[in-house]
């Protein structure tokens, strides 16, 4: 056990400590199996021995509270990660629907292609009128 504490570095070690302090156990139970190799099975044990060696330094220092008095809190499953929904990406807005709605009242390729047409049919007239003159 003592092996496992001693893997980490000072850091590590107050990181864990400070969450612990806060009583985010399963905070620091993430921490450790982020930021270590340590897996959530090892990590328990080395949040136990910490608290072991904490409530034994707390016995003949104080009667303060201790960190043992919710040790049965801690939840070894990892909880799945959770997809943010974005309202914008999940239904489109009335902005949206509209624009939608106008490019289909518009077609714009085809008042394009009458254009063009027109304008065509007028260059031959014109061609036609200079040559017939």
């Amino acid at each position: 056990m003592q092996e496992l504490i001693e893997s980490l570095t000072q850091e590590q070690l107050v990181n864990i400590i400070i969450l612990l302090e806060d009583d985010k156990k399963l905070e620091a139970v993430r921490y450790i199996t982020e930021n270590t190799p340590l897996d959530e099975v090892q990590a328990l044990q080395v949040i136990e021995e910490i608290v072991r060696e904490h409530d034994i330094v707390m016995k003949t220092e104080s009667t303060g509270p201790r960190f043992s008095d919710d040790a049965d809190d801690i939840d070894l499953v990892t909880p799945p990660l959770e997809i943010p929904t974005h309202p914008s990406l999940s239904t489109p807005t009335e902005t949206e629907i509209i624009a939608q709605q106008l490019r289909e009242n518009v077609p714009t390729r085809k008042i394009e292609k009458k254009i063009w047409m027109i304008a065509v049919v007028a260059v031959l007239l014109l061609i036609l009128l200079w040559i017939i003159s």
